[in-house]
């Protein structure tokens, strides 16, 4: 998290499940001056945790762009540079 915090100094809080709760809080309070969100587990038959479903919707949106469909990059920064065009696409086309 730390080098998160040099790179995008203007991040306020995270959010994470609910494997994060021990000391990941405390060190983003106390180290880094920031609020961790643990969001807990389902409280019904079918509620969506909060914020969860921004993740699983921006990574559905993903594959629609031919080379997210698989893993075709061998260097990993390719592959992070795809995603990037990905977003960047997807972000044009809600503009328009």
């Amino acid at each position: 998290m730390d080098r998160r915090v040099d790179k995008y100094p203007t991040i306020q809080a995270y959010a994470a499940d609910d494997g994060y709760r021990g000391t990941a809080v405390q060190h983003a309070q106390t180290q880094q001056g920031r609020f961790l969100e643990v969001v807990v587990g389902l409280t019904g038959p079918y509620v969506p945790m909060a914020k969860r479903w921004v993740v699983y919707r921006t990574f559905g949106w993903m594959p629609h762009s031919r080379r997210l469909a698989q893993d075709y990059e061998i260097i990993p920064g390719n592959s992070e540079n795809m995603v990037r065009i990905s977003r960047v696409k997807i972000m044009l086309e809600k503009l328009i």
